[in-house]
């Protein structure tokens, strides 16, 4: 394997920066919801028509759900992992993506690929699970309705960690291995890069300093917008990144996907009905966001 980036200097933002973004992304917080509040008055007017409208338009506009396999990276059987199956229901759905990790990474394409395309990882960890568990729930809830845009789910970026439940892939971080070529989360970059993807969510459990529910953003107008808005949605703490050059979502926003990191505070290797209904709703919130919901 080889690195895609030869430094490996962590880059710790400044107070005058992190002041100036979070700055920038409670601006554009405030102009949305002004702008969505008089859309939404103008709207009023002829109402019965657009809904109508609306109506017939869904009606041809149905979601699609495909699953692929990345074969690349190796599978496992989730199912060995009892503590994650003892939050996923059993159906059709799950036992088709769990089947699949068998044989590899699943990817779960909902919608039509048009934009914006969207994407949202889980898994970098293999023992951060309520991310993972989420993820399965928002694709049983996403394949019933309708969507404008695409929205592309890894839930198990590493099936051999998720399956023995540990942090690491093969001794390997993969939070910090974004860069390595051949390594899973650089192949999630790289598939990112390939299908066009508008923004990325990169989702995770934390059990270490800060151990908070939070939300965190590169550096930059775009990313730290995301951020600003997750934050409100869902009450988490708005943090912003050290940049490490293997972090998934150091790379994405190094070649203009915006992306952010999503953190639900749990155990390791443990979930709790609360540490995943955060997680989803911080899904939620960055798939609200894009408007695609």
């Amino acid at each position: 394997m080889s690195n895609e980036n030869s430094s490996k200097d962590v880059k710790i933002p400044k107070s005058r920066e992190i002041y100036y973004y979070v700055l920038m992304g409670h601006i554009y917080y405030w102009i949305n919801n002004l702008l969505l509040k008089r859309l939404k008055s103008n709207s009023t007017i002829g109402n019965n028509n657009l809904q109508d409208n609306q109506n017939n338009q869904n009606q041809t506009n149905e979601t699609r759900l495909k699953l692929d396999i990345i074969k690349e990276i190796p599978g496992s059987d989730i199912t060995k992992n009892i503590e994650i199956m003892s939050y996923i229901p059993e159906n059709s759905l799950n036992n088709r993506i769990l089947d699949a990790t068998k044989k590899g990474s699943p990817l779960i394409t909902i919608g039509d690929g048009s934009k914006p395309r969207v994407m949202i990882t889980a898994g970098v960890h293999g023992n951060e699970l309520p991310p993972q568990i989420a993820a399965l729930k928002l694709v049983n809830y996403l394949q019933n309705i309708n969507l404008r845009g695409t929205i592309y789910i890894i839930p198990f970026i590493a099936p051999v960690a998720s399956a023995e439940n540990s942090k690491l892939f093969n001794n390997e971080n993969l939070n910090l291995a974004a860069d390595v070529t051949g390594s899973p989360t650089n192949m999630a970059f790289k598939i990112a890069q390939n299908l066009d993807i508008t923004s990325l969510a990169d989702c995770h459990g934390t059990s270490t300093d800060p151990a908070k529910t939070s939300v965190i953003y590169y550096p930059s107008i775009k990313s730290s917008k995301i951020a600003v808005y997750i934050n409100r949605k869902s009450h988490s703490t708005l943090l912003a990144l050290a940049q490490e050059p293997g972090m998934l979502i150091t790379l994405c926003n190094l070649h203009e996907i915006p992306s952010v990191i999503c953190e639900v505070e749990s155990p390791d290797g443990v979930a709790s009905p609360e540490s995943i209904e955060v997680s989803y709703n911080q899904m939620k919130a960055f798939l609200s966001y894009h408007h695609v919901l």
